[in-house]
């Protein structure tokens, strides 16, 4: 077995960060991916990240000191894989081994279990480089049991294999580490807590906005996991109990997936498309405007990791209503700097109350951001290597 002999623990490391997703593909991990690596690399690492390619993005580009590789793999879509693309994307990414080698990396970073994971495994076994897994939550047995209870029992010999071999082992919320522990267990293995982190430069909140509209705001995949359905019922009982006395009130759907035709017939049936705006995959680029722009963020999710989009609607300083799960309820406070439910039906009393109530939003929305400059993505790029350098 050729072994990559692996320089001292000093303070620079060489480090291979691997996701099928990275901006502008994905979705939170893809973020947290491109914004590790940056604070890495700042932090003075070297740093190579392994990828998709998609059409209109180069092979291989420097990003803020770091280099990105990408692959040539099947995936179609911006928002989301399937498996036999995220399969493919393994495929592709283990004949990039000569790239690897002359980069020649201390430890992997393997953003999810699956498909990273299995690349991450595959180059311990070639060339003895150890390997961390991040996990996201779809990649954790037992998340959201209802959609992906037959997903992870047929990956089962697969995930098995990648976290038995893992060096170590991080979940990005108290919640999903509880989670992932009933796994890990079973191979003597620890999870440690390494929350997200958000630009708080980026996401800011407006100094301009003077529209006396109210909005509400959904950032996210168009899935059933997100519960989108949930939102626009809420809105329409709300414009249908009050009438025009609501005041002129707008939705703003951010986001893709593959329910997005159906939420927009819902939309329609309920009567309320005139308010409510399917705005479709947005770049990151333009997020922070579209949050600038909102008075509301809502997250009506069944289950979640640590959700970036709630870091980043804090950050704006933004009251925030989300479902009472891992997670969420991490981040939010309930009544300090934002609002958790644990049944839908309580969310068009909640929003109403919001929007009812401008300092109460001003409050909660100020309790927000103070709230999100206790996470950054310095803090978890430093945690990351101190994980690493125990290894």
């Amino acid at each position: 077995m050729e072994i990559w002999r692996r320089k001292s623990r000093i303070e620079t490391m060489k480090l291979l960060l691997i996701n099928y997703e990275f901006p502008p593909l994905g979705g939170g991990a893809g973020n947290a991916t491109q914004n590790t690596a940056k604070e890495l690399a700042r932090q003075g690492h070297k740093v190579l990240v392994l990828t998709t390619y998609f059409q209109g993005l180069l092979e291989r580009e420097l990003i803020d000191g770091y280099e990105v590789v990408r692959v040539h793999s099947q995936r179609k879509r911006v928002d989301r894989s399937n498996p036999i693309e995220m399969l493919h994307f393994v495929w592709c990414a283990l004949k990039k081994q000569k790239d690897i080698k002359n980069f020649a990396p201390e430890v992997v970073l393997s953003f999810f279990a699956l498909p990273s994971g299995l690349v991450a495994y595959r180059l311990k076994r070639k060339h003895n480089i150890p390997y961390v897994l991040s996990l996201r939550g779809g990649d954790v047995p037992g998340f959201l049991p209802k959609n992906l209870k037959w997903w992870h029992v047929l990956s089962s010999p697969l995930t098995s294999l990648i976290w038995k071999h893992a060096n170590a082992i991080i979940a990005n919320s108290i919640g999903l580490k509880e989670l992932a522990e009933k796994t890990a267990r079973r191979f003597g293995k620890d999870v440690t807590y390494i929350p997200n982190g958000v630009d708080t430069k980026l996401f800011s909140p407006s100094r301009h906005r003077t529209n006396s509209d109210f909005r509400i705001l959904f950032v996210g995949r168009l899935i059933e996991q997100k519960g989108v359905k949930y939102l626009l019922e809420a809105v329409a009982k709300i414009l249908k109990e009050k009438g025009a006395s609501s005041g002129k009130v707008f939705c703003d759907i951010v986001g893709d997936g593959p329910l997005r035709q159906e939420l927009e017939s819902l939309s329609k049936s309920l009567g309320i498309d005139n308010v409510v705006t399917f705005h479709g995959w947005v770049v990151r680029e333009k997020l922070p405007v579209m949050y600038q722009q909102a008075d509301v963020f809502v997250l009506p999710s069944f289950d979640e990791g640590m959700p970036n989009v709630i870091l980043e609607a804090m950050a704006s300083r933004l009251p925030i209503i989300a479902t009472n799960i891992r997670g969420n309820n991490e981040l939010i406070g309930n009544g300090t700097n934002g609002f958790l439910y644990k049944q839908h039906p309580e969310l068009p009393t909640i929003l109403q109350n919001i929007m009812d109530n401008k300092y109460l939003r001003e409050t909660i929305g100020k309790a927000a951001r103070e709230r999100s400059m206790d996470y950054s993505w310095e803090h978890v790029a430093r945690d990351y290597i101190e994980t690493i350098s125990g290894l």
